[in-house]
């Protein structure tokens, strides 16, 4: 029989949702994936109307006929909102190993994504990656996504 994984947390997410999963050895000596986490989402799902606040900015311009400009937005709320979204992932990441909940980390996102994680992790959170796979997976359910990552993870469990 296989001996079990050291405390492993998958985090399978985009830029709008997140899945925190725990990688387990059943009874049986098979490996699979468990929940453990509340999902976590962004308001990305709303419309980029909603996103934004109202109309632009107006001003008057003055001279012989009035004309009426906007400002313009300098950053692009929907791109704030992805990078807050992940700053907040990977903020409830280093509580759960803060706390002892894992000590090794699969990351399964898009690779812009999980390059954002990279940034955005302290050195101490970043020490626990085991893999990362550039996949964007939070569509699919619990057993499709297994099929998926379990190749990834179950080749050379206890490296």
């Amino acid at each position: 029989m296989r001996r079990p994984f050291p405390a492993t947390w998958i985090v399978v997410m985009d830029s709008s949702r997140a899945f925190f999963w725990r990688l387990e050895t059943d009874e049986n000596g098979q490996e699979r994936i468990e929940e453990v986490a509340t999902p976590m989402y962004s308001h990305l799902h709303a419309h980029g109307r909603d996103v934004r606040s109202d109309q632009p900015g107006r001003y008057q311009r003055g001279g012989s006929r009035q004309q009426q400009d906007t400002f313009e937005p300098e950053h692009d709320p929907h791109k704030l909102e992805k990078h807050d979204f992940i700053r907040k992932v990977v903020e409830r990441l280093q509580s759960a190993h803060d706390a002892h909940e894992f000590v090794r980390l699969a990351i399964v996102a898009p690779e812009r994504t999980i390059g954002e994680i990279r940034t955005l992790a302290k050195e101490k959170l970043s020490r626990t990656f085991w893999r990362e796979i550039g996949k964007d997976l939070v569509k699919l359910d619990p057993a499709q996504l297994w099929m998926h990552i379990a190749p990834e993870l179950v080749e050379h469990p206890h490296d």
